[in-house]
């Protein structure tokens, strides 16, 4: 009798554990997300008008029913800047006085924690809106020569050379608000675009927020 009752015991517990997996396998599901947009605004002079990001992200969802969820992800982004050139030696130069020509390669990049409930509508539709947090640092590396230039046998000439290698960093923390729409391909695929706000700090002044969009494909396992 007691082995009995063992044995109904254990297969109660297996089957409860059963239950909770699979209960765990509908709630959870996670995906892998790539893409990028445009940024807007004063944000995307501190790298220099590149006007982009791309960025990598990992989605846990947690699916309350079939139209509502609650998603957190995690991924890194990346504003890539273009070469500007900061100053330039002139001609004719003045003797005694110290030219600089300086090329500066900007750019910003760092990690994002987002927070969004998403609701569906129907199969595949769905909107979507939260917070995003980005720990961003923004880098500008300077490249470039300072040139002095002297009066010799009456003629102007460059007499000290110094090769300029500046970095500047500023890291910033962004806190801002997002919101998007999607449309779930098939089970394992999906499209979405987002809106999001961005704050980068600029290494030489303050910080700038402003809009930045992103398209994002993901694949669901």
């Amino acid at each position: 009798m007691s082995n009995l009752f063992s044995i109904t015991r254990l297969a109660a517990l297996v089957l409860a554990a059963a239950i909770g997996l699979s209960a765990q396998e509908e709630g959870w599901s996670g995906a892998l997300k790539f893409g990028g947009g445009p940024v807007s605004g004063s944000a995307k002079a501190v790298t220099g008008d590149a006007a982009f990001s791309f960025s990598p992200q990992f989605e846990a969802t947690y699916s309350f029913n079939k139209s509502s969820a609650w998603v957190f992800g995690a991924g890194y982004r990346f504003f890539p800047g273009d070469q500007t050139m900061i100053s330039y030696i002139p001609t004719p130069q003045v003797a005694g006085q110290t030219y600089e020509a300086r090329i500066r390669k900007p750019e910003a990049k760092g990690l994002e924690l987002t927070s969004l409930y998403r609701h569906t509508f129907g199969e595949s539709f769905f909107v979507q809106g939260g917070l995003r947090i980005g720990l961003y640092k923004t880098t500008f590396r300077d490249t470039g020569s300072r040139v002095t230039y002297t009066l010799v046998s009456n003629r102007i000439t460059p007499t000290t050379v110094v090769t300029i290698q500046d970095e500047f960093e500023k890291k910033t923390t962004s806190v801002g608000l997002l919101a998007g729409l999607g449309y779930q391909l098939n089970r394992n695929f999906s499209v979405e675009v987002n809106a999001f706000t961005v704050r980068l700090g600029n290494p030489l002044a303050g910080t700038n927020t402003s809009v930045a969009s992103e398209v994002n494909f993901g694949i669901r396992f």
